[in-house]
């Protein structure tokens, strides 16, 4: 004869049953959605005693079923847990010799809120690839700033276009109102190459050619700058750059 007790939880009816040789101190049941009433696969089921120690877990097969063996009499919960849905754990209900529980467990569902993804896509500019700037960048010998970075933080003057890069300093000589860059790796009156859109501008060494003179860095797209030979590209390499070299590509040449 069966007898039908109150709900264990909110989602939980268990019925106890006199056993039989199959179901003998066992606790079969289904796991449906609470809403819809479906059946529901791959559903942990774990059976815990009293004070929460775990005993046997099961996954629920395709129409939604679980069969779990107690390993003897006494008081136990089940519970219940999918992801996307919230879990749920029985009352206390207890077991005496030769009896067997059915159970019917409905899981509420509780979306799991993913924080928002952003993709950040770089593309690499042709001409800047066709150079080897984006080969230059991944050796790492120069500091470089890409089209990524200036449009980040454009620069509103010489001086701020060159802040922050090692290889060169921006000096203003004592009693002048004029800038001078020079090479942080020599002595003092060592000025590094320059080169504009691959072709050289100034070459490196005691003369200034005064080419950061009415300079509109807002052309500037993207920038190299190294402190010694290490890295260099082609067109400024040798003797051409004793100081280090500063390499500057502007919008129009690389097609922005």
């Amino acid at each position: 004869m069966r007898s039908t007790i109150a709900p264990l939880s909110v989602a939980m009816m268990l019925i106890l049953v006199s056993a039989t040789s199959a179901l003998a101190q066992s606790v079969e049941g289904t796991v449906v959605d609470d809403e819809s009433g479906t059946p529901m696969s791959t559903v942990e089921v774990v059976l815990v005693t009293d004070v929460d120690v775990i005993i046997e877990r099961h996954i629920t097969d395709e129409n939604g079923r679980f069969v779990i063996t107690l390993p003897s009499t006494g008081s136990y919960r089940l519970r219940a847990s999918r992801i996307g849905y919230e879990a749920s754990t029985s009352g206390v209900f207890v077991l005496a010799p030769g009896q067997a529980a059915m159970a019917e467990l409905r899981l509420q569902l509780d979306p799991v809120l993913l924080d928002p993804l952003e993709a950040v896509v770089e593309r690499e500019n042709v001409v800047l690839a066709s150079v080897g700037f984006y080969d230059r960048e991944e050796m790492g010998a120069g500091q470089i700033r890409t089209p990524e970075d200036l449009k980040r933080r454009p620069p509103q003057d010489v001086t701020d276009l060159l802040r922050g890069m090692n290889g060169v300093r921006v000096v203003r000589p004592q009693g002048t109102f004029t800038i001078d860059v020079l090479s942080n790796r020599r002595s003092a009156a060592c000025r590094p190459s320059v080169s504009l859109d691959n072709r050289i501008i100034q070459r490196g060494g005691v003369e200034s050619t005064g080419w950061h003179e009415n300079f509109d860095v807002r052309e500037i797209a993207a920038m190299e700058v190294y402190a010694g030979q290490a890295g260099l590209p082609e067109h400024v390499a040798g003797p051409v750059s004793p100081c280090g070299a500063i390499v500057l590509w502007t919008k129009g040449y690389i097609g922005l």
